[in-house]
């Protein structure tokens, strides 16, 4: 991840004076990648779809906390993001009834950028592609929330490991532990 262009920060700038136009400006720069990180986390569109929902009603309510000089925009994004997921997730373990299960196994790229697989293109490949994304996305899903987190932003949202830091509030080096622990659970998973 890079640095914010001029245009973003003008864009953040005004938000911040409480432009509703510079919001729905950066709502679609950061909409995408925000989704497919909370889609990640939880597994559910229509939760992930409310949470999407949730991130930027936050940050348009929190928006005079944000300070350019410390991260940029994007990960002030994600940090909220990842705030709301391990909320939704400790509402979810209190409350396990009101919530589905994940139903949607469709993210071929999700395994390309996991496992580097080459041959989804191919009619067997895809079919097989398929069995592996829900294997893969279930094994994921059932990853302790702090090292889900971490593998997503780093492994699928190519955070830098000191950006992913930033985004879960915690060092570099425990990024580094989260992710090794991550795949080293992952491929006990995948294994069985």
């Amino acid at each position: 991840m890079s640095g914010q262009d001029d245009e973003t920060a003008e864009l953040v700038a005004r938000f911040r004076l409480g432009d509703e136009e510079a919001l729905r400006s950066l709502i679609g720069l950061h909409k995408e990648a925000l989704y497919r990180f909370i889609y990640r986390c939880l597994g559910d569109r229509g939760e992930s779809d409310e949470l999407l929902s949730q991130v930027f009603i936050r940050a348009w309510n929190s928006r005079k906390r944000y300070r350019p000089g410390r991260a940029l925009f994007s990960t002030w994004l994600f940090t909220i993001a990842t705030n709301l997921c391990r909320d939704h997730g400790r509402k979810k373990k209190r409350h396990p009834a009101d919530f589905a299960v994940m139903k949607n196994h469709d993210d071929n790229v999700l395994l390309q950028q996991i496992s580097a697989k080459p041959d989804l293109d191919t009619p067997s490949g895809k079919v097989v592609g398929r069995e592996e994304v829900a294997l893969l996305q279930q094994a994921i899903s059932e990853l302790p929330h702090l090292l889900r987190a971490t593998l997503i932003l780093h492994a699928l949202e190519c955070y830098s490991q000191k950006e992913t830091a930033r985004c879960l509030g915690c060092s570099v080096k425990a990024v580094e532990s989260r992710i090794s622990r991550a795949r080293k659970l992952l491929r006990e998973k995948l294994r069985d």
